[in-house]
């Protein structure tokens, strides 16, 4: 999860003080960017920078993607930079970065049904959906991030401890709905599909997603990968839920 950390590192700030004054620093700053050798952070630069009010726990599912929110088509230096999300999973929530250089939180102070409990799989798409399966409340929650908020829409029911989520590029939303055996299908947060390869499916805890569509596939292929059977099988689907292929 500390990948999103690695543009996060501070150092002290050296104050002009008058002669009698006490030296009592207390502000971090950035140091310039790529002046710095730390290349990948870790709990303790996550722990800095948050005041030690944030630590890792059981760290879960990553996500990544690059925000339409945050193109600018005249500039190409922007290209590269991604949105990625990181379940904090111990303290129910997730970090995520809103620029190249600042971090933010949601878990933090949510009560009620913005609560997460025992997330674990999370899934992101450019247009600014997020989606996380939240295994402890059997459900899936959708939340939307115009840019710089991470912001609750709404929660997806009817689950049984849910696992693991994946959105393809043309928004459909697969769920590995564990405790159920199946894989559910949402389009425009409506239940589209569900299927369990003939029953045998058992226990699902991963899934992910890939369309013809999208501009990085070379051979075109659309289908999805479930991990199951107590994460010892890889099996491999048609979207509507065909086996293609599987190893165990």
């Amino acid at each position: 999860m500390n990948v999103f950390l690695a543009a996060v590192f501070s150092l002290p700030l050296v104050p002009v003080f008058l002669p009698g004054d006490k030296y009592d620093p207390t502000t971090l700053v950035f140091p310039p960017f790529l002046h710095v050798w730390v290349q990948k952070a870790t709990a303790t630069h996550l722990k800095l920078y948050t005041k030690n009010s944030v630590k890792v726990n059981n760290p879960q599912g990553v996500a990544a993607t690059r925000l339409d929110s945050w193109e600018d088509p005249k500039r190409a230096e922007d290209d590269d930079e991604l949105t990625v999300y990181g379940v904090n999973a111990g303290y129910n929530m997730i970090i995520y970065n809103t620029s190249k250089s600042a971090i933010a939180f949601y878990g933090l102070n949510e009560s009620g049904e913005r609560r997460l409990k025992q997330p674990n799989g999370i899934a992101a798409h450019r247009n600014g959906d997020v989606y996380v399966a939240d295994t402890g409340n059997n459900r899936v929650v959708h939340f939307f991030n115009p840019g710089k908020e991470l912001k609750f829409v709404r929660s997806l029911n009817e689950f049984n401890a849910p696992r693991d989520v994946a959105v393809s590029s043309d928004q459909t939303l697969y769920i590995a709905d564990t405790g159920n055996n199946r894989i559910a299908v949402y389009r425009n947060n409506q239940l589209v599909n569900s299927w369990n390869a003939n029953g045998d499916l058992s226990h699902p805890t991963g899934i992910a997603v890939t369309e013809a569509s999208d501009s990085w596939s070379y051979y075109k292929d659309a289908f999805v990968i479930v991990i199951d059977q107590n994460q010892q099988r890889l099996q491999k689907f048609s979207p509507e839920g065909q086996l293609l292929a599987g190893k165990s």
